[in-house]
């Protein structure tokens, strides 16, 4: 039971990555795409654009899929859909959205959070999240999705090179990992106060109480975030 059910959603998010395999381009001016959304789903409807990323970044409403939604596979299927369907507007199925997880926000409601990717390597702070009831109606899609990423996803610095700029940011000695690994991966980086946004290959580095983004070009520090423990 457990294997068949754990296939079935390897089958459902393969399927997604094939759906969502590269951006769709904007068909048509923000208006013309209003208004086709809006002719379809009804007036009753926000919309609000990100100008730095030329996408959508949220819609509320009430946009109706005519799916009942059972479970946590259907609700995939559900979002699935909607996505593929609405994909002119919504500029997703870009580079690549992947799964994170389902979730019940409440009585009768879903989330689905995806996080994007490029080739391979996850998009910091570019999540998708779209809310539906057991219906099949999505009532909200929030996206930070990053489009038309163009960056090399091979580091010209080293993973130690890395933990090191890290180690003298926070005023210690370099750290050269041994034994059981720290928390390190590249990531892509966008700059959302650029417009458009600039992207940068990046390390990902959790080192003492603070995460560092370590620029993978030239080793600068783009960012350092303390982690908060909450009990």
């Amino acid at each position: 039971m457990y294997r068949k059910s754990a296939l079935a959603v390897w089958a459902i998010v393969s399927l997604l990555a094939l759906v969502c395999s590269r951006r769709i381009p904007l068909q048509g001016t923000r208006q013309e795409l209003e208004k086709a959304f809006k002719a379809k789903y009804g007036a009753n409807t926000m919309i609000v654009w990100n100008n730095a990323t030329n996408c959508v970044s949220r819609l509320d409403g009430k946009f109706a899929t005519h799916h009942v939604v059972t479970d946590t596979l259907a609700a995939i299927r559900v979002v699935m859909g909607f996505l593929k369907e609405n994909r002119g507007l919504l500029g997703t199925g870009g580079t690549d959205l992947r799964l994170r997880r389902v979730w019940t926000m409440g009585v009768g409601e879903y989330g689905v959070d995806f996080d994007e990717y490029f080739e391979g390597i996850r998009v910091e702070h570019a999540e998708t999240r779209v809310e539906l009831q057991r219906d099949g109606t999505v009532i909200g899609v929030g996206s930070r999705y990053v489009p038309d990423i163009n960056v090399s996803v091979v580091p010209a610095i080293t993973l130690i090179d890395a933990v090191s700029a890290a180690a003298r940011s926070f005023a210690a000695e370099p750290y050269v990992p041994r034994g059981s690994a720290p928390s390190v991966g590249l990531v892509i980086y966008p700059i959302r106060s650029e417009s458009p946004v600039a992207c940068h290959l990046a390390w990902c580095v959790d080192y003492g109480s603070y995460t560092y983004f370590i620029d993978a070009v030239d080793g600068s520090q783009i960012e350092r975030r303390q982690n908060f423990i909450s009990d």
